[in-house]
């Protein structure tokens, strides 16, 4: 089976920016909307024997959390990245998100099983990130050059990611872009 890269963060942590870093790096790279076209309906109930990624090296955000294990089994000797964001700042952009329902079930399926609702209350962000944070750390504890916890609001870039997946370092910025971007028609903007 062939390794791949996966961004593991929540939600609303940087995951499109990680997704265009990646199709930039030359990956064939997918994110949220990617999926929600594939449905994954057998990996919501924990079997992963079809691959839905035959047709991506790398992806991020939305439900990829909820799979790392499971991508881990599935794809050996891939490298995971965890993306991070002060939580203050995370909470704030989750709730403007998700304080209302999703016309989408693939959405709703994904916000559940992150959060345990469709619609979280603080309470229920914060256990989703404390608790998923804590639950990679600990995966990864013994698979150390597998994982990468990666911040870009604190100002984490090329020069930590590239490194991880053994690329040279571009010379364009790291992209800062918005859930809805499209690599594909937007070029990097050089630095």
């Amino acid at each position: 089976m062939q390794s791949k890269v996966f961004g593991i963060g929540l939600p609303k942590t940087g995951t499109t920016s990680l997704y265009a870093a990646l199709y930039y790096l030359g990956y064939r790279a997918g994110t949220y909307r990617h999926m929600a076209r594939l449905g994954m309906g057998e990996w919501f109930h924990g079997d992963f024997t079809k691959d839905y990624f035959q047709d991506y090296d790398a992806l991020t955000d939305l439900p990829l959390p909820v799979f790392y294990k499971g991508l881990y089994a599935r794809y050996p000797g891939s490298k995971f990245i965890l993306t991070v964001r002060p939580i203050s700042t995370w909470l704030q952009s989750c709730k403007r998100q998700f304080s209302i329902p999703s016309p989408h079930e693939f959405s709703r399926k994904g916000r559940v099983a992150i959060f345990g609702a469709e619609l979280p209350d603080e309470n229920l962000l914060l256990q989703a990130y404390n608790s998923h944070y804590e639950s990679v750390l600990e995966f990864f504890a013994d698979k150390p050059d597998s994982l990468l916890i990666f911040n870009a609001f604190d100002g984490d870039s090329w020069h930590k990611l590239c490194p991880f997946l053994g690329k040279k370092i571009p010379q364009y910025q790291f992209p800062n872009v918005k859930p809805g971007f499209q690599a594909h028609l937007n070029p990097p903007e050089t630095a």
